[in-house]
């Protein structure tokens, strides 16, 4: 009865009715503020909220049915999702411009073996690092484990430790700068998804944030 009243109302008012949309922690920043301000601007009935976490968190989200949609990467979610490819993202280097590492173009796994790291404790990012460590014969040497990004990058600002990270940015919250380098080695890309269970059809709704998402990263 709520999505048949929710469609009745769309078809005389636009948009109205609830959207909850699960977001990867790392994202938050960048997908929240911009669906915000789309729904606000062109939707006001609307009432949206989100649901941050790890990978599996926003999964069970998702088929729980606590959310319509859950943003995230491409390797978090299984094979029941439908997914909506956003924007391909291959993972860089991020140091300080003083650190040892910044003068070369590209960085191997061997090369980063030699120097402490600052990851992100985030399931399963963390341990598709350390794989991949493994797979290109290295170890790291994981000094920090991290729950958030801008705290990593204030490590990193500082000279203290390398990190792997998917987006780039200039500078930390403590306006250090940072410098971003690709792997010399081929890695897998890891793209930007909204993923849907496949077993559900998309609504008016679902689809104007997958219009709002793909605007925003094309």
């Amino acid at each position: 009865m709520e999505h048949l009243r929710d469609a009745v109302s769309q078809v005389h008012t636009g948009l109205a009715g609830r959207l909850t949309v699960g977001v990867f922690t790392t994202l938050a920043v960048h997908v929240i503020p911009h669906l915000i301000e789309w729904f606000s601007s062109r939707h006001p009935k609307l009432q949206l909220s989100f649901i941050e976490g790890s990978g599996p968190e926003i999964q069970e989200a998702l088929f729980s049915g606590r959310t319509q949609l859950s943003l995230g990467y491409e390797t978090q979610f299984g094979p029941d999702c439908a997914l909506v490819v956003l924007k391909e993202f291959h993972r860089q280097v991020v140091v300080s411009p003083e650190h040892p590492l910044a003068r070369h173009e590209q960085i191997s796994f061997a090369q980063l073996a030699e120097y402490p790291a600052a990851f992100l404790d985030l399931e399963p990012a963390l341990q598709h690092t350390l794989d991949e460590f493994k797979r290109h014969g290295a170890t790291a040497q994981v000094s920090w484990l991290l729950s958030n990004v801008p705290s990593i990058h204030a490590v990193v600002g500082r000279g203290l430790a390398y990190s792997l990270l998917m987006q780039p940015t200039q500078s930390s919250m403590e306006d250090r700068p940072l410098v971003f380098r690709p792997l010399a080695e081929h890695t897998e890309p890891n793209s930007l998804v909204a993923a849907m269970p496949k077993s559900v059809s998309r609504s008016a709704i679902v689809v104007e944030t997958l219009a709002a998402l793909q605007g925003q990263w094309a």
